[in-house]
């Protein structure tokens, strides 16, 4: 058992939702996680997982992102432990990974209500 994250990928600057069924296909045949969910009616553009162990996430999406190469994938990852939260995209086998950065600002005695 490893550590689990939930997913999210969202598929930017594409306007055929046709091409959300075609990308799930590739990640059910290219990745161990087999239940991509894409029945949200408020964002027919997003693919989402329940919490699962995708421990090559990068290596595996970087491969899909070159079978769609005009789709830029932003994958969330939300993970177990508090504060792991990033985002990572991917264009034509390229990535960008950002840590998602939690600040607390400096006390101000104004701030009192």
């Amino acid at each position: 058992m490893g550590y689990d994250t939930s997913f999210k990928i969202a598929l930017i600057g594409n306007e055929d939702l046709s091409i959300v069924d075609e990308v799930v296909k590739s990640l059910r045949l290219h990745t161990p996680y087999k239940l991509w969910n894409t029945k949200n009616k408020w964002a027919p553009d997003r693919i989402t997982t329940d919490n699962c162990s995708w421990t090559h996430h990068t290596r595996d999406m970087k491969l899909i992102s070159t079978l769609f190469p005009l789709i830029t994938f932003e994958v969330e990852g939300s993970g177990e432990e508090q504060g792991d939260v990033w985002k990572e995209y991917f264009l034509n086998g390229k990535t960008a990974r950002y840590e998602a950065v939690i600040t607390i600002p400096e006390y101000n005695s104004d701030d009192l209500t």
